[in-house]
């Protein structure tokens, strides 16, 4: 089990060095790549639960159809 998880880790590093070819750069600027990619993934995060309920919640409002105008709930104390 933690050997395959442990391949699939390897796996997907591979395929990250080959996709953004950082296997051709020097180790301190091989570092340098995956701390500004580790940043920006940590700030994305950040700001997805951070701002992004507010913004769907908004976006519900928008699109979802609201009450049907004209119709207005009469309490017992308004009769």
């Amino acid at each position: 089990m933690i050997s395959s998880i442990k391949k699939s880790l390897e796996n997907f590093y591979y395929r990250y060095t080959m996709a953004t070819c950082i296997s051709i750069l020097e180790p301190w600027e091989r570092r340098f790549v995956n701390t500004f990619v580790v940043i920006i993934v940590i700030l994305l995060t950040f700001s997805s639960f951070f701002y992004l309920p507010e913004y769907l919640e908004r976006l519900l409002k928008v699109f979802t159809p609201s009450e049907t105008v004209g119709i207005q709930s009469v309490s017992a104390e308004q009769i």
